[in-house]
């Protein structure tokens, strides 16, 4: 009998974590050429940034004209209060441009990749069964995706595949865990050609615009994929199979946990009232103008929650890949 395609949360015995590999990780050299666009990702994190400054300005604005209501304990509250939900602002606009950045990758990979015909999907492949990020992308991967002659093909700028129907055991859309943040889902491919051993491939939309058209997109491939599995139990044979999850152990790579997070937050929350204490001592010391410094506090801090939590779980996978 064949199962049908489920949509799983938190529930799933899936090992789906987020975590980071590190860019010399062995083993995964084929996905080198992967297109990266540093400067379209920079842009997303200023784009952060210019929120967090837009909602600064009134701040500003008060301390000019109003400047005994912006100094000593009754101004660090009112500075500490203002700037904190204008960086959680800040997140929240990344979150957003960070679809936009999907987008506009797609512009650039088509340019080299050409326009996809009829029944092809553009997306994004990963060859394993959690969210590794591998140079900055959970996808390690991007191209078109098709099924043709009842085997599921890929074409992209690392390694083409074409896997027979019948190697597939399982398809599941599943949302990845990832605390403080609207997860999204990936589509699970388990399959194993006869003899061997277990893999797992994972698709990802990455031109949908949005969390909900996303969320839409993934479980219509996903119920297309299903269907044509369950139309396509022929077995045909297959020179060029997908790269095998099992060439690479993940087992003990670290990946980003709550407390990572929550120490990143407090190092955020420590870096506004750092900048404010300074701030304030500038200017009674010193006597001199210090709006300026609203705007350090609020990028600075904006820059900082990430750092701290990247940094951290780069420093163990660096711990793990030189002991293997």
């Amino acid at each position: 009998m064949v199962e049908s395609s489920r949509c799983e949360k938190g529930g799933s015995t899936e090992p789906i974590r987020s975590a980071a590999l590190p860019s010399s990780f062995r083993g995964l050299g084929a996905f080198q050429k992967l297109p990266i666009y540093a400067g379209l990702q920079l842009g997303c994190q200023l784009a952060g940034i210019g929120v967090v400054i837009a909602e600064l300005v009134p701040l500003m604005i008060l301390a000019k004209y109003h400047p005994t209501l912006t100094h000593g304990w009754r101004g660090f509250t009112i500075a500490f209060c203002w700037i904190v939900p204008a960086v959680i602002s800040g997140f929240f606009a990344t979150r957003r441009m960070t679809f936009r950045f999907m987008i506009w990758s797609k512009l650039r990979d088509l340019k080299v990749l050409g326009q996809p015909h009829t029944g092809q999907f553009y997306v994004g492949i990963a060859y394993c069964a959690g969210d590794w990020a591998y140079r900055g992308d959970t996808s390690w991967d991007r191209g078109h995706v098709c099924i043709v002659g009842g085997e599921l093909r890929f074409r992209g700028f690392g390694p083409s595949f074409s896997l027979p129907l019948s190697f597939i055991k399982d398809v599941r859309m599943i949302f990845t865990k990832s605390p403080f943040t609207n997860s999204l889902p990936r589509i699970y491919i388990h399959w194993s050609a006869p003899g061997g051993l277990p893999n797992t491939l994972s698709l990802e939309i990455r031109d949908a615009g949005s969390r909900p058209a996303t969320i839409r997109e993934t479980e219509k491939i996903s119920n297309w994929l299903e269907e044509e599995r369950s139309k396509n139990s022929a077995t045909v044979s297959s020179t060029a199979l997908p790269f095998e999850s099992t060439q690479i152990d993940l087992s003990d790579i670290p990946s980003v946990q709550l407390n990572d997070q929550l120490i990143a937050g407090a190092c955020t929350v420590a870096s506004i009232g750092f900048w404010l204490v300074v701030e304030e001592a500038i200017h009674r010391f010193l006597h001199v103008k210090t709006d300026w410094l609203t705007l350090v506090c609020g990028a600075t801090s904006m820059a900082i929650y990430n750092s701290v939590v990247y940094s951290r779980v780069r420093k163990r996978a660096k711990v793990v890949s030189s002991a293997t």
